[in-house]
Order: C-alpha cells, then structure tokens, then sequence
C-alpha cells in the first residue's frame, strides 16, 4: 500500500501538533504514533493500523511509549517512521527485523557505551567500554553484544562501588549494559520478528537514559535505514527468482526444439 499526498500531508499535519505516550485521544496533539496513521487512513480510532506489519508496529509502538523529551520532540522524532512502516502487512518481516536488529548493535549500543565509557571514573573500564563499543560497530554480532552487555556491568559495579547507586557512571553503564542485553536477546535465532522488533526499540529506550532524544531518533533512523536494507534485499531475491524462471523456461525451450528435431517423419501414405 503506498500513502497518497493527502494522507502523507495529514500525516505530517497531525504529527505537528506532537504525539502522546498512549493512543490518547483523537484531537490533534493528542494521540500516538499508530492513532495518527490510522486516522491520516480514515480508519477508526485505534493504535492497531491493519496495513501494518506486527513487528513494525511493535517497534513503533515501543519507541513511540518511551519516554521523549516532549510530545513535540516524540512527533518529530517519529514522523519519518511513521511514512515508511505502512503498507508492510502480508510481506516478510525477516530481512527487516534482521537489518533493524544488526543496525541497533552497530549504532545503538556503542551509543549508550561510549557515553557509560565517558561517564566512568575508572581509566580501566573507560578503555574496555570503549573497546567494547567499536567490536559492536563493526560486527553487528550477537557475540559482540553479549560481551558488552558483561563488560558494562562490571563496569556498573565498579561505578557503585567508586561512585555509588545515584551516581551517572552507575546508571549510564546499567543502561548500556541492559541496551547490550536486549540486543543481543534480538540477535538470538529462535526469536520472533516480533519480540526481536520490540527488543530493537528497548534497546533505543535503554540508550536514551544515557543520551536522551539522540538514542530514540537514532533508532528510527536505524529502522528507515533497515527499510532500505530490506528493499535491496527483496529486489536482489526477486532479481534471482526471475533469472531462475528465464533460464528455466529457456531449458523448456531447448529441450522442445530438440524432441522436435527427434521426432521422425511419417513416411507418406501409398494408395491401393
């Protein structure tokens, strides 16, 4: 399903006024991300927007919960996912959850841990955060995730025992830890796009208690980012399916010309 210009408009229009944490509403201003599309689509009032895949709009309804700097900052922050996520019922959610997922261990989680990495006290840890975050940058792994889920909570005792329970280093290494944490749990193979989605988005809301709005639009830039990922992906494999078909019926042609070649002639009818 692709938006036409006076539902994109409207779109924009009521994501203007700012979005609430719940589905509110329907007044401009004071409804959430999934109630806007769906009134943009004249549908009733609702947070459940049918032509929206189920783990696209758990991610948008994650994000969307978390706690924004305004209602302001939620609608712009979210406007652009928004436009990109309808239309995605019926079609293979799997190389988008795949993308969103290695996107949020490459962007998302060395987020929260260079800011934990900036925030502890330790020269120690500073380095092993910091080291922790470019090994998630550049694999996207599970693995890597996993290590620096454990890497920041030692560093989160260290911030308790030099700092204590209040201090920043405690709370920015906790987050970064927990953002490690669920990522990795998406990253798992027998986890469902759609628990794998809401895990993207926790991990989002885990790095804003590091970093505030920056977390949450990186994560929807993360999500746009895997649209696109996941697009290339459909077209490479449709790409492939037509290829396949063409030398497939080429293989029919040629094994047609050559039964007719080897039929043999009927030899012509003699009168009596």
């Amino acid at each position: 399903m692709m938006l036409s210009e006076e539902q994109v408009d409207r779109i924009r229009a009521l994501a203007s006024y700012g979005l609430t944490k719940g589905k509110g509403r329907r007044e401009p201003g004071q409804m959430c991300a999934e109630a806007v599309v769906a009134c943009a689509l004249g549908l009733p009032h609702t947070d459940y927007v049918p032509c929206v895949a189920e783990p696209d709009a758990r991610f948008v309804i994650r994000l969307n919960s978390t706690e924004w700097s305004s209602n302001k900052a939620r609608g712009e922050g979210m406007l652009p996912l928004m436009l990109e996520h309808v239309g995605t019922a019926g079609t293979d959610r799997g190389p988008w959850v795949r993308a969103l997922v290695d996107g949020t261990i490459r962007r998302i989680v060395p987020l929260a841990l260079r800011a934990a990495a900036n925030a502890h006290p330790d020269p120690l840890h500073q380095h092993r955060l910091e080291e922790a975050a470019r090994a998630c940058a550049v694999t996207g792994s599970r693995d890597a995730a996993r290590s620096a889920e454990r890497c920041a909570y030692d560093a989160s005792d260290s911030a308790y025992n030099l700092a204590g329970v209040d201090s920043v280093a405690f709370r920015a290494a906790n987050a970064a830890a927990n953002a490690a944490r669920v990522s990795a749990d998406a990253a798992s193979q027998n986890r469902s796009d759609r628990a794998a989605a809401n895990e993207a988005a926790e991990a989002a809301e885990f790095a804003s208690e590091c970093v505030g709005d920056e977390a949450l639009r990186d994560g929807v830039a993360v999500a746009i980012d895997a649209y696109r990922a996941s697009s290339i992906v459909a077209e490479d494999r449709r790409a492939q399916y037509l290829a396949e078909l063409r030398a497939e019926i080429r293989g029919l042609d040629a094994e047609v010309c050559e039964a007719r070649v080897s039929i043999p002639l009927a030899s012509p009818r003699t009168r009596t």
